[in-house]
């Protein structure tokens, strides 16, 4: 059922084109006829190739979209879908310490540019504000800052109190 509604789409973006295709020489031949006839004939084969490749580029990808389905449902396969990085597959050690290592400089740069300029020490959610982690949700309204903010610190395994321990060491 699913190869025949894909066939049936195929077959449909196909005609689309073709239908197009006859319709544009149609009026390619009418203007023929004037002087500026082979101007409008290397417009419109530019305009149909253009309209053949986006009909193949539509029908190619449904026709991997299909196929990865089919093929994500046996066992031993998982053909990525999407961005980002495969299930199962996890980030190198060292790779991870060293974003790690990057985004606790970067956090300390923050704390101590918000810390300069307030005069005392910034709240997670300013440090989050000011690194543009997280932000308002337009649809609900609700700020994301704190809560983004915490899980980045959580996923690299930085010590968010430790920072703030070598920025403000009296406090």
């Amino acid at each position: 059922m699913l190869l025949q509604l894909t066939m049936f789409d195929e077959n449909f973006h196909e005609t689309v084109f073709l239908t197009a295709g006859a319709l544009i020489q149609g009026v390619t031949e009418a203007h023929q006829q004037h002087a500026s006839g082979k101007a409008v004939k290397k417009e419109a084969n530019a305009g149909i190739r253009k309209l053949l490749d986006n009909t193949m580029d539509i029908t190619t990808k449904k026709r991997r979209e299909l196929l990865v389905t089919l093929l994500n449902s046996l066992p031993s396969f998982h053909i990525p879908t999407g961005p980002g990085r495969p299930q199962g597959s996890t980030k190198p050690a060292e790779k991870k310490a060293q974003e790690a290592s990057e985004f606790e400089k970067i956090v300390e740069g923050a704390i101590q540019t918000l810390l300069s300029a307030k005069g005392a020490m910034p709240t997670k959610t300013a440090v989050a504000k000011h690194l543009r982690i997280g932000g308002l949700s337009a649809k609900t309204g609700i700020d994301s800052s704190l809560s983004a903010f915490r899980n980045k610190l959580k996923r690299l395994g930085v010590d968010y109190d430790a920072i703030v321990a070598r920025v403000m060491p009296n406090k």
